[in-house]
C-alpha cells in the first residue's frame, strides 16, 4: 500500500511555502509507491503555486490539506488560505491532485485555480472564493465534494464543466447561468439576485435532490428537487454563516445517500440514509464539530512527517 509522506508547511517548519515544498518534493510517486501530502498551518499562502512535474495515478497522488486542528472554517474565515493575485490562484497540472479543508481564492480575485485538461482534481470540504469565475473551460474531471463555493457578484457563466456533490453555491448573479454544463447532486444554489431570463442550473445533468433559492426561474432538474429555499435555512446568511439553521430548514435531510460524501464541510458525518442538501449537515446548538479524515479515501499506509 502507498506510504503517506507528510510535510507540514508554514512558519517554523522545514518548508514555509507550498512552492518550496513542491519544488523539493516533486517526484515519481508511482514508482515510489507514495502519496505526497502537504499539511498547511493556519496561514495565508500568497504564492504562485504550480502542481506540476509529478508522476501520479489513482492511488498515488498529491494532497494539499489543512493540518489537523487548523481546518478552514468558512463562517469565521479562520484557517489556511491559498491564493496568488487578482487574476489567478494556483495551477494544477497533475491528475488526481486532492485538496482538503482549505480556502482557495478570494472574493477580491478572479480564477482561483487553473486546471489543465480533463484531469481528475478532487476538492473536498474546501471553500472556493472568486470575484467572477470558477471554471469556464472544459475540465470534465473537476470534482467538488462538500464544498462551499462563493461568488458575490458576476456576469455570464461563472461555473462550468464541474461535478458537484453536496455543495453549497452562494452568489448574487444578475446575468447568466450559475452552474452550467456539468453534474450536480445534492447541491444547493442560493442566488440572491433572481432573474427571469436564466436558470441557476443550466444544461446540467442535475439528477435528483438539488435545491435553489427563491426565484422566477425553472426549478432544478430531476425528481425530488426543492425550489424557493429561503435565506432562513442558513444559520446567519447575512453574516456569512451558511450552516443550517435547524431541522426545519427545507434542505435538512432532503438529499440522497447515493450521492453524498461521508462528511460535510465542517467534518460532520452526513446522515447515512437521507443527508441534507448542500455542504452542511445540521449541528445542534452546542454541538461539537469534529474534522475527520478517516473516510477520505486514502489507502492505509505508514505515515512519515517532517
Amino acid at each position: 500500500m502507498p506510504t503517506e509522506v507528510i510535510h507540514v508547511i508554514g512558519a517554523g517548519e522545514t518548508y514555509t511555502t507550498l512552492t518550496a515544498w513542491e519544488a523539493a518534493q516533486q517526484r515519481d510517486l508511482v514508482s515510489a509507491d507514495e502519496i505526497a501530502i502537504a499539511e498547511l498551518k493556519s496561514e495565508d499562502f500568497v504564492e504562485d503555486l504550480q502542481v506540476n512535474g509529478w508522476t501520479t495515478d489513482a492511488t498515488r497522488y498529491v494532497v494539499i490539506r489543512a493540518k489537523s486542528g487548523s481546518e478552514y472554517n468558512s463562517a469565521t474565515d479562520v484557517g489556511p488560505k491559498l491564493y496568488k493575485n487578482a487574476n489567478f490562484g494556483m495551477d494544477i497540472y497533475e491528475s488526481y491532485t486532492r485538496l482538503e479543508h482549505i480556502r482557495v481564492g478570494s472574493v477580491s480575485y478572479n480564477y482561483p485555480f487553473f486546471v489543465r485538461g480533463n484531469n481528475t482534481i478532487d476538492f473536498r470540504q474546501c471553500t472556493i472564493l472568486s470575484s467572477g469565475q470558477i471554471s469556464n473551460s472544459n475540465n470534465s474531471g473537476l470534482y467538488f465534494r462538500s464544498c462551499l463555493i462563493k461568488i458575490p457578484s458576476f456576469n455570464n457563466n461563472p461555473i462550468r464543466f464541474i461535478n458537484t456533490e453536496n455543495c453549497t453555491i452562494i452568489t448574487s448573479n444578475t446575468y447568466g447561468q450559475v452552474l452550467r454544463d456539468g453534474t450536480a447532486y445534492n447541491t444547493l444554489i442560493y442566488n440572491a439576485s433572481a432573474t427571469t431570463t436564466y436558470d441557476n442550473f443550466f444544461s446540467v445533468d442535475a439528477g435528483d435532490y438539488n435545491a435553489q433559492s427563491v426565484s422566477n426561474q425553472s426549478a432544478p432538474l430531476g425528481a425530488n428537487s426543492i425550489d424557493d429555499v429561503p435565506s432562513s435555512d442558513f444559520n446567519d446568511y447575512a453574516g456569512g454563516d451558511y450552516t443550517l439553521s435547524g431541522v426545519s430548514a427545507d434542505v435538512y435531510h432532503a438529499g440522497s445517500s447515493t450521492y453524498a460524501p461521508a462528511f460535510d464541510n465542517n467534518g460532520v458525518s452526513f446522515d447515512s440514509s437521507t443527508p441534507s442538501i448542500g455542504a452542511f449537515e445540521f449541528v445542534s446548538a452546542g454541538g461539537t464539530i469534529l474534522f475527520s479524515r478517516s473516510r477520505t479515501g486514502f489507502r492505509a499506509g505508514s505515515r512519515q512527517s517532517t
